[in-house]
């Protein structure tokens, strides 16, 4: 029997090992985790969310207006406080996007 994988192309594999990556949280144990539900949630520099936990409990920082999209930082700590490029430079090396929220395009 062959491996689950093994039929994959290079490329294919490549990409679901980067979108499993970049979709992946740090629980408190420092083990990564894929969560379905906030692997669904936004970035911003101002998030209106925080979470906690191994098990990705997710607070509100702030009031959240009726259709607001739910946010969190992707990087979070003492790189929020960082200058807009510096936190562009981090999610493009980590997450391999460009930040287009109110705090750095406004």
């Amino acid at each position: 029997k062959t491996a689950p994988y093994s039929e994959l192309q290079p490329g294919t594999l490549v990409k679901l090992i980067v979108i499993t990556k970049v979709n992946s949280h740090v629980a408190n144990n420092g083990e990564w985790a894929l969560f379905p539900t906030a692997s669904k949630f936004a970035h911003s520099c101002n998030p209106n969310t925080m979470y906690s936990g191994n098990d990705l409990h997710f607070t509100a920082t702030r009031p959240i207006s009726p259709g607001e999209m739910i946010s969190f930082s992707y990087i979070g700590g003492a790189d929020l406080a960082k200058s807009s490029f510096q936190r562009q430079l981090r999610l493009h090396r980590t997450h391999m996007f460009l930040c287009a929220c109110e705090r750095c395009c406004g």
